[in-house]
């Protein structure tokens, strides 16, 4: 078999596993083979030393797959997903596979050399607040480093990249060594709570007690300290703007986080489009922030975007290796027969046929509307998934 049938066999295999897991097959599926897992975790090595992003997501994709499928008794995997996992930048994520948490260490690697290379490697990561050290993903830290020595930057990566990780720990760091305020804008309701939850255990966890963290601007949280970080809305930063006691001096830094598309804003005719274009120009224009920060999910061009709007001083930092693995499923009618399609990343995609037990094809997927029978068709997934 060429490489690419072994690959791509190991995710028709994880496919076929998921299918089974939620009741859609009978077939009987093996363990994924001693053998069959050596050579792809070969492969995965491989690519792990290639410099392009498609080669380390492809690494990183077998190791994702091989381990939702690994045996117990494959002892040594761990040490040897750790070792790949640090080369293609990804050491945070090394820790969900062979961390102690007890030791805060990573466990046994296999040998000196490779915890030598390992120490060196996330000791290069490390960052400190208040005398707490994080590691951090390469991008991570290049993020790090990019807010910290520039005033006006544009990320983009992956959801899963780590993005906001950054930014919360960033806000905190700042405030830790000196007074301040910092606006944090977020385009939904529920991401505000997430993200002042968020940073408010940080803050706690950092032992930083004087950091208040307000999702409002109103006559009491103006004046409440004199370390503040504003969790806002566009729409709230748009108010907050017009309100007549505010006092947006001194801002330390200002963030646009999870942006979409933003590079369409000047041409997009709805209303929040344009509230968080007008925001973002009258803080940089009005307010002068030390620091602004535009962060979103593969924002196109995003390098010439920061230049546009921030001129000459704009730096941009970007990634495209996220540091989880998303799997996409979805059922479809194909002609005859009803199909399991599986999603992965770099367009993988594989399909079987299933069982239509519950009449998919009738009741379902030739609806205009979802009802009470894909209510229970959803429930019986989730509970069938959970029995397994």
């Amino acid at each position: 078999m060429s490489e690419n049938e072994v690959i791509n066999d190991l995710f028709l295999y994880n496919l076929r596993v998921v299918a089974k897991k939620f009741g859609l097959i009978n077939d009987q599926i093996l363990s994924l083979s001693a053998n069959n897992a050596t050579t792809l975790l070969n492969i995965a090595e491989e690519y792990s030393f290639k410099p392009t992003n498609e080669d380390r997501l492809l690494s990183l994709l077998i190791c994702a797959i091989i381990w939702e499928n690994r045996s117990d008794k494959w002892e040594g995997l761990p040490s040897f997903l750790t070792r790949i996992l640090i080369r293609i930048g990804l050491g945070t994520t090394a820790k969900m596979v062979n961390w102690d948490s007890e030791q805060n260490v990573f466990r046994s690697l296999g040998s000196l050399i490779d915890e030598l290379h390992a120490v060196i490697k996330l000791s290069s990561h490390e960052v400190t607040i208040n005398q707490n050290k994080i590691v951090l993903s390469d991008f991570q830290k290049r993020m790090w480093d990019a807010i910290t020595n520039e005033s006006r930057i544009g990320i983009s990566a992956p959801t899963s990249a780590g993005k906001s990780f950054v930014l919360i720990n960033k806000a905190l760091e700042i405030l830790s060594k000196g007074e301040g305020k910092i606006v944090f804008i977020v385009p939904t309701i529920s991401l505000i709570n997430q993200v002042s939850s968020d940073l408010r255990k940080k803050a706690k966890q950092y032992s930083l007690k004087d950091i208040y963290i307000t999702q409002t601007v109103n006559d009491i949280s103006l004046f409440k300290s004199s370390k503040i970080i504003y969790v806002l809305t566009q729409e709230r930063a748009f108010s907050a703007l017009n309100h007549p006691d505010s006092n947006f001096d001194n801002i330390k830094l200002l963030i646009v986080d999870e942006v979409q598309n933003i590079e369409k804003v000047p041409n997009e005719n709805e209303e929040r489009a344009k509230i968080l274009l007008n925001v973002i120009q009258e803080f940089k224009n009005d307010k002068n922030p030390d620091k602004i920060i535009i962060s979103g999910p593969r924002l196109s061009n995003i390098n010439e975007l920061v230049k546009k709007w921030f001129g000459e001083n704009g730096k941009s930092v970007s990634e495209e290796l996220p540091s989880v693995i998303n799997v996409t499923y979805s059922i479809k009618k194909t002609k005859n027969k009803i199909e399991f399609f599986q999603y992965l990343p770099l367009k993988y995609c594989n399909s079987i046929e299933i069982k239509d037990d519950f009449n998919l094809s009738s009741k379902i997927l030739d609806k205009v509307r979802f009802g009470e029978h894909a209510n229970k068709f959803i429930a019986t997934l989730i509970r069938q998934s959970f029995a397994t």
